[in-house]
């Protein structure tokens, strides 16, 4: 998946004392996958172990993250952001004080809480 990153990002993940994924983010990619909205390897099991044998950690949904994304107030132009996937990315990153890498200008309208990201 390296590959599909613009270079700032390689650079980024290469510089980083620590890279995790949330397993939200697993799950959505396979759902795009699965609805032809993402055209990408669906991820499996082997997958997941080479992220974990990279030094990856692949962090799980925890219940004050469903608890905490599921009431935040995010709205983006006027409108609340309703997607479900992304709260919980959003939240986990701001419970556990993390940037997210996303090309998704959404996440932009949650600096005021302290996320911060990182361009893809």
């Amino acid at each position: 998946m390296m590959e599909r990153l613009n270079p700032s990002s390689v650079s980024a993940i290469e510089a980083a004392s620590n890279v995790v994924v949330s397993a939200c983010s697993l799950y959505e990619i396979n759902q795009k996958v699965r609805i032809r909205r993402l055209d990408v390897q669906e991820i499996d099991i082997a997958f997941i172990r080479e992220l974990e044998d990279s030094g990856i950690a692949v962090i799980p949904v925890l219940a004050t993250v469903m608890a905490g994304s599921a009431s935040m107030e995010w709205r983006v132009h006027g409108r609340e952001h309703r997607d479900p996937f992304d709260r919980m990315i959003a939240w986990t990153a701001l419970e556990l004080a993390l940037p997210v890498m996303t090309s998704d200008h959404a996440f932009d309208h949650l600096k005021d809480l302290g996320l911060r990201t990182v361009p893809v």
